[in-house]
């Protein structure tokens, strides 16, 4: 799933912070025109394109958490 960093409280959080559930991942995040590879360091920007996969539950739920 693709979901847009839309929620102030996850912006400048690193990956490692969020706590994701064991299984999503995050496969890459999409900022402006630039494709980065994340590891746990990477912070997160409004309107980042993060690119998860996971079960469809957690997947749901990050939807939620992060934006949209």
């Amino acid at each position: 799933v693709q979901i847009t960093v839309a929620d102030q409280d996850v912006v400048g959080m690193s990956l490692r912070e969020l706590r994701l559930p064991d299984d999503a991942i995050v496969l890459t995040i999409l900022r402006g025109d630039q494709w980065i590879m994340p590891h746990g360091y990477t912070t997160l920007r409004l309107h980042d394109e993060v690119t998860l996969v996971g079960k469809r539950e957690s997947l749901a739920d990050l939807t939620r958490r992060f934006g949209y």
